[in-house]
């Protein structure tokens, strides 16, 4: 039993190394076509990675951002401390707060000195009311969109004891609208891109399945079945997408300083992307679409 176990392996390497072997002389045969297939893979993938990571990027800023956000309601001076502090009380049970508390003068002024650490000392000479008092309110999970956000700020705005309310919209805003615009542009483009790779690959590999008709003829005469003569054309399709997803990675890799500056740029503040993790997802992906172009090539052609 051992020795049909260790025949049947063998038979299975063999049959493997012939079926690699067909695909890598296909690929010289049409070295040109190849070529052309590979940099197509690369520069789709390239494109849709750059596009990933971003949306990637994005997304965690826009996460942070939210979990982190928090409204200053600024009241008048003359405000008595007691009152406000029953009135952040109350503040507090609204549906769409989480907490909200009273910080007086004095007490935001401390707080900004905590903040600025080493650079307190710029504050020196400053008069303890130099801040104004205010309401520090949390939203509550679940409403800390812009919109909620905002409409936060006016039932905060609403009441007679509040002159201003300030949340960062305009980052939090411009940071949401270019998460949406960059989901949208992913998925149209992704889905345009992934469709036309496969179809190149589709289409060189249509070009040597055609070249090698007689001798696929032959094949299917002589009785070999259908996924024998598919085999060597999906390996085919698979080591040209595997070889294009590691390009892309590198051209990634490539482009990730100035890619890192760019968004940067865009959400006006420091980013660092992580290409390397990547490359090896980039490469399972142009595996999976190497196969499906091959799989369309060789369907046609071979029904068995």
């Amino acid at each position: 039993m051992a020795g049909a176990d260790r025949l049947g392996y063998r038979s299975s390497v063999a049959r493997l190394r012939f079926f690699f072997r067909m695909a890598f002389s296909a690929m010289m045969r049409a070295a040109g076509a190849t070529m052309l297939s590979i940099a197509t893979i690369s520069i789709s993938l390239a494109i849709l990675g750059a596009f990933a990571l971003a949306w990637l990027e994005l997304d965690t800023r826009v996460a942070d951002t939210a979990r982190s956000l928090s409204l200053s309601a600024y009241l008048l001076r003359e405000l008595d401390a007691e009152v406000a502090g029953l009135a952040a009380q109350s503040i507090s049970e609204w549906p769409e707060v989480e907490s909200a508390h009273f910080l007086s003068s004095s007490g935001a002024l401390e707080a900004f000195r905590r903040q600025l650490g080493s650079d307190a000392v710029l504050l020196e000479g400053l008069p303890d009311d130099v801040i104004p008092p205010s309401y520090e309110v949390r939203p509550a999970e679940g409403r800390r969109r812009s919109r909620d956000a905002r409409a936060l700020a006016e039932r905060l705005l609403a009441r007679k004891e509040v002159e201003e309310v300030r949340w960062g919209a305009e980052r939090f805003e411009r940071l949401e609208f270019v998460r949406r615009a960059a989901s949208v542009a992913f998925s149209v483009l992704g889905a345009a891109l992934v469709l036309a790779t496969i179809s190149i690959i589709a289409n060189t590999i249509r070009l040597t399945v055609l070249a090698r008709r007689d001798e696929l003829d032959v094949l299917a005469l002589v009785g070999a079945t259908g996924s024998f003569i598919r085999a060597p054309f999906l390996i085919e399709g698979l080591l040209q997408g595997v070889t294009g997803g590691l390009l892309a990675g590198l051209w990634l890799l490539l482009l990730d300083g100035a890619m890192s500056e760019a968004l940067a740029q865009l959400m006006e503040t420091t980013v660092a992307l992580r290409v390397a993790p990547w490359i090896p997802a980039m490469a399972g992906v142009g595996a999976v679409l190497g196969l499906l172009g091959a799989a369309f090539a060789v369907g046609r052609f071979v029904r068995r």
